[in-house]
């Protein structure tokens, strides 16, 4: 069943890629390819069975959170980057390739700019998080080298794994049972996270109430659960 659900999840790649190729073709066609900033992203990864289960709303493993981002536009040129950004950049980094002017309020994230053009970005850590279908909530926080995971349910007397990405990228060695200094910075760091968005009014947003016809929808999509 993995194997073929594997199949069918990178013909689904296939056709995405296929319909890509018609978008930038159409583009150069008409003459406004070089003047156009394409950007291409995932709003998440899949399970396919990697640890017994499939979906993108039971953990925060690298299978869902290691997602493509593709930027082209007139002044950037071909590279491959391989550093630490997030979701919430993505914005940011629009506006100002663009250049379309500050927004009023302050929004998450920063810009890439820099990055693209072949500059180092100081290393901040990324935040993620999901509501599993059990009602338990998960959060996340990864460094270049090392990622928390928190579950936030006072039932488990363990809610912390630890995971050294370079030395196991398959993340199937927890080494939160260890005490280390750098657990607990993690942990401090996360906590200051959730802070700061709770402080900017990120709670707030999180808890807005949903028409029901949004509830069904993202029901619909896998992102909330109940019946």
């Amino acid at each position: 069943i993995a194997a073929d659900l594997s199949q069918l999840y990178d013909g689904g790649i296939a056709m995405a890629d296929a319909l890509l190729g018609e978008i930038v073709a159409a583009l150069r066609a008409g003459g406004h390819l070089e003047r156009t900033l394409l950007v291409v992203v995932s709003d998440h990864g899949e399970e396919l069975f990697e640890r017994g289960m499939i979906g993108h709303r039971e953990t925060l493993h690298e299978e869902l959170l290691r997602i493509p981002l593709l930027i082209a536009g007139p002044s950037l040129a071909p590279a491959r980057i391989d550093d630490l950004v997030a979701l919430v950049d993505v914005a940011p980094t629009v506006r100002e390739l663009c250049g379309l002017p500050a927004p009023h309020q302050p929004i998450d994230g920063r810009s890439l700019t820099s990055l693209l053009r072949g500059e180092r970005l100081p290393e901040l850590p990324a935040l993620s998080s999901v509501l599993r279908t059990n009602g338990q909530y998960l959060r996340a926080l990864r460094g270049r080298q090392l990622k928390l995971i928190e579950t936030v349910d006072l039932a488990r007397s363990s809610p912390y794994e630890l995971f050294d990405l370079p030395r196991a990228p398959a993340e199937h060695k927890d080494l939160a049972g260890r005490i280390s200094p750098e657990l607990n910075i993690l942990k401090l760091n996360l906590a200051r996270q959730i802070r700061a968005i709770r402080d900017s009014g990120g709670a707030a947003a999180t808890n807005a109430t949903l028409s029901a016809e949004t509830l069904a929808e993202l029901k619909t999509l896998g992102y909330v659960g109940g019946k």
